[in-house]
């Protein structure tokens, strides 16, 4: 537990006020430039006090104030890293904030780590995950675990993009880690660090490559539908899983499983997208309904509508590995059933929302408001123009693409 106090450097002598921070075995201190005699420091109250002669009040108001503004954005620091459940240094404490109470960033790792603590006290624990593996691969990459902001050029970032390349990453993957940095800079500049991102960027965003075809037939999905695994659950459960999301206009695997009975109102779901937070309507279409039904505990009045996070604490680090761990298995045996049903696209579950966005496109459904690319580049454009249209003509046009 990190611990915060006020002190004066030397108690007998006129010195200067020091916040002592200590965590994990180790002690930091941020000094002022200010100098007192003992007899104008209360160090039970941690603060300085006025004695006519010896200082004036307008110099004690400001470094009361300035004690108080110090000490509140090192607490909130402390918070945020202890809310994350992740280990952190008493640097990490202190990183950028000053005996004035500036909270400005001169290490690019330390506040990459920083960001990526808030990312877990928020419970955006995919997220997380992802801003973990991009710190990783720039600290292997500039072989140091400190890199101050102002040794950051454009070679920098060109040599980064180099190294990812040479690492023979997918060029969705490059993009990701470069947008994390951009943004890791963007938040660095409003913090007060000088930063020309134009300069450090331009012309450096790794252009992202198309992804191979990963739609199915209508054809296959009917078959899928079709299979007799009730004597094998974990199939069964992979099969209605992507069922579900073919049906219900191509819904990711997390929105699904979190998919509660509250979200159904007068025969329709209504629940907000897990990875933005758009809000979406969909009707209960009858193959949604049967797979509802089949999972659905009917002596509950509320709880979710898949077993998958029944019992877990919504917004908890097992819920997120228990989702994470559902998509592996589901994908898992979404590849048996591909290799039962000899399929050249092997089935995951984001085949399913790929299916639908394609079949929605044959349907002659305006391009604007389905992207063949549904789910990857222009996933919240898309989203923006659904909102746009009637919930009811949604509906319609999403009976005609399931019907299988």
């Amino acid at each position: 537990m990190a611990t915060i106090k006020i002190l004066l450097k030397s108690p007998s002598t006129t010195s200067p006020i020091i916040i002592q921070i200590q965590h994990a075995g180790k002690t930091e201190v941020l000094i002022s430039k200010y100098r007192i005699k003992p007899e104008c420091f209360a160090e039970d109250l941690g603060h300085v006090r006025y004695l006519n002669g010896m200082i004036c009040k307008k110099t004690v108001h400001h470094l009361n104030e300035t004690l108080q503004k110090t000490t509140r954005l090192l607490q909130q620091r402390i918070a945020l890293l202890d809310a994350s459940s992740l280990p952190y240094s008493v640097d990490e404490i202190c990183e950028g904030i000053d005996f004035q109470g500036e909270a400005i960033p001169k290490d690019l790792f330390t506040f990459f780590r920083i960001q990526i603590a808030l990312k877990a006290a928020r419970h955006k624990y995919a997220s997380q995950q992802l801003y973990t593996a991009a710190l990783h691969a720039l600290q292997h990459y500039a072989h140091s675990s400190k890199y101050p902001f102002s040794h950051l050029t454009r070679d920098f970032v060109a040599g980064y993009i180099e190294y990812l390349n040479n690492r023979k990453l997918a060029a969705g993957t490059i993009s990701k880690y470069m947008a994390i940095l951009h943004t890791i800079c963007f938040r660095a500049s409003c913090l007060g660090v000088e930063i020309n991102r134009e300069r450090l960027f331009a012309g450096l965003h790794p252009a992202v490559g198309r992804s191979a075809k990963r739609a199915v037939d209508k054809s296959v999905l009917a078959k899928i539908a079709r299979l007799k695994l009730d004597n094998v659950p974990s199939l069964k459960y992979a099969s209605d899983l992507f069922l579900f999301s073919f049906f219900a206009q191509g819904m990711s695997l997390i929105d699904i499983l979190h998919l509660k009975k509250e979200n159904i109102r007068n025969g329709q779901i209504h629940y907000a997208r897990a990875k933005c937070g758009t809000r979406i309507c969909l009707g209960i279409t009858p193959q949604m309904k049967s797979i509802i039904d089949t999972y659905c505990q009917t002596d509950q009045n509320e709880g979710h509508l898949f077993p998958t996070l029944r019992g877990i604490e919504q917004g908890s680090v097992a819920e997120y590995k228990t989702y994470r761990a559902t998509l592996r298995a589901t994908n898992r045996a979404l590849l048996k059933i591909s290799g039962m049903l000899h399929l050249q696209v092997p089935l995951t579950t984001y085949v399913a929302r790929h299916t639908w966005a394609t079949n929605a496109k044959k349907a002659h459904i305006p391009i604007p408001v389905i992207q063949e690319a549904l789910g990857h580049t222009s996933i919240r454009t898309t989203e923006i123009y659904l909102q746009q249209f009637e919930t009811r003509m949604i509906e319609q046009i999403n009976a005609r693409i399931t019907r299988l």
